[in-house]
């Protein structure tokens, strides 16, 4: 846990509490990639857990790093807040991760505690694990999802950000509506509208790439059995936003059932600088369960990605870890 950075000055790690790896890792090009926690914040109606209907199913998915980083550095859990024992309690809350509900036709799911780098004074070049300021900026968010008919979603999620400023927290909300339509076997669309807080319209834009009032339209197609490719454009709908019809590419090979291989690619207009990203995925935590428990895409436990982002006025390398287990 006493990790140390070991790469420059310029390198970054998001390692606690996130569930974005394989989005990031993707280039986040997944508005029409179906997922569980990570598809929530890109389109709501690209959630998904079993593969099999469920009539009443609810899981719960824990983050094992919270548990440990929180016991080892409970020191670091916002020092100037309540006891020792209260800041303890604070910090192995970052364990559990998240909680789902199925019931055909309808999903619903809570996940809190998501980390929001790009929008927050924390510092995330001193250690690959650190607490400090972790409470300071972070979101929950809230997912309703109904199938409409075999190949139509609609989901809307609910995000409630909390920013703590000189003067004292802030909370604020916001909402995303997404569609995904499956037309045909293997290929997926995706259309999702984000709404964020007036207050935060800026919070999610460093590497999600979401504009306040924009939508954003997605592509995914299954070319071989475990390999997907996948293409975004960003805002396609308000000329006088920022990133006007940005491009995002990523592509994803799931090898057996334990190693998932991801690249993606798209460039910042704002900084005019290219962004490139990889990552992994390992062991598809679907080779445990029994087939009624399996879900409807690979459930890797581990995910990883890199990031970089090199331009003429800017070089940056960020690292990103969610561990994630399933009950």
């Amino acid at each position: 846990m006493g990790v140390e950075v070991v790469f420059a000055q310029n390198d970054n790690f998001v390692t606690i509490s996130t569930v974005r790896s394989r989005n990031l890792a993707m280039g986040g090009a997944t508005t029409a990639i179906e997922d569980d926690l990570g598809a929530i914040d890109f389109n709501p109606a690209a959630f998904r857990l079993y593969k099999i209907p469920k009539k009443f199913r609810i899981t719960v998915f824990l983050n094992p790093l919270g548990f440990f980083t929180s016991a080892v550095r409970h020191d670091e859990v916002h020092p100037d807040i309540g006891s020792k024992f209260q800041r303890q309690a604070l910090g192995l809350g970052l364990g559990l991760k998240g909680l789902a509900i199925s019931a055909r036709p309808f999903s619903f799911a809570f996940f809190w505690g998501e980390e929001m780098p790009g929008f927050s004074n924390r510092e995330y070049n001193r250690q690959a694990f650190q607490l400090k300021d972790y409470f300071k900026t972070f979101s929950n968010s809230f997912v309703a999802k109904i199938f409409l008919a075999e190949q139509v979603s609609f989901g809307v999620a609910a995000d409630l950000i909390h920013y703590n400023m000189n003067d004292g927290d802030e909370w604020a909300a916001g909402f995303s509506y997404g569609i995904l339509l499956q037309p045909d076997s293997g290929l997926n669309v995706g259309l999702v509208y984000h709404d964020l807080p007036n207050d935060f319209t800026d919070a999610r834009l460093a590497f999600d790439r979401v504009v306040d009032e924009t939508i954003n339209l997605g592509f995914s197609y299954n070319i071989f059995t475990g390999t997907w490719l996948s293409a975004d454009i960003r805002n396609i709908s308000e000329e006088q936003k920022d990133l006007v019809r940005e491009i995002h590419g990523g592509i994803e090979q799931n090898l057996f059932s334990f190693l998932a291989l991801r690249g993606g690619y798209y460039r910042d207009k704002l900084d005019k600088a290219d962004v490139l990203s990889c990552g992994i995925g390992l062991f598809d935590l679907n080779s445990l369960f029994k087939t009624a428990d399996v879900f409807n895409h690979q459930n890797y436990a581990l995910n990883y990605a890199f990031i970089l982002k090199k331009g003429n006025a800017v070089e940056e390398r960020w690292h990103y870890l969610s561990f994630m287990i399933r009950l």
